[in-house]
């Protein structure tokens, strides 16, 4: 069984105040994948126009892969930056670079 890592791909966020950010990021495969996991291999997370203590700061991925094709493989990222306040009240934004290695059939 091969494996084989892509190509870097990033994920930016755009600038929210309203929770966790999240999103997919999507890879296609000309053959079928057996297994997937991502790689973190880049991120940026920053308020808009001001500086503010940090609470908490968080990515998180989650691999899927598409389990009728197997071409497909799905990566569910999350960001989150909140201040000392705990509420996620202030406006923030980045991006998550990902590689994936991957299994084929």
């Amino acid at each position: 069984m091969p494996i084989d890592f892509t190509e870097r791909q990033r994920l930016s966020f755009a600038t929210a105040t309203t929770g966790i950010h999240k999103s997919i990021l999507r890879f296609e495969f000309n053959s079928p994948v057996r297994r997937a996991q991502a790689v973190i291999c880049g991120f940026n997370a920053e308020y808009n126009g001001f500086d503010k203590p940090l609470r908490q700061f968080g990515i998180s991925t989650v691999v899927s892969v598409n389990t009728v094709t197997k071409k497909l493989a799905d990566v569910h990222v999350e960001l989150d930056l909140r201040d000392g306040s705990g509420n996620f009240d202030d406006a923030y934004k980045g991006y998550v670079d990902i590689i994936l290695i991957v299994e084929r059939e």
